[in-house]
């Protein structure tokens, strides 16, 4: 019926060109860093939950 004029060689090499494409951008998708990102902080917050029990012997801190 409908003849193609399209050769083998042309039709492997757009296989394999997509293919590589292909495998690239998944590639691109599984490296990307998909983590929540942590909540900015404050530098009261950052002060306020500070461990300084741990710093008595180097730091002296005045207790309220």
């Amino acid at each position: 019926m409908f003849e193609t004029p399209i050769a083998i060689e042309t039709l492997i090499a757009t296989i394999v060109a997509g293919g590589s494409i292909g495998a690239a951008a998944f590639s691109v998708l599984a490296y990307r860093d998909t983590r929540p990102k942590a909540p900015a902080r404050t530098v009261e917050e950052i002060v306020r939950d500070a461990p300084y029990e741990g710093l008595a012997n180097i730091v002296k801190i005045a207790k309220p």
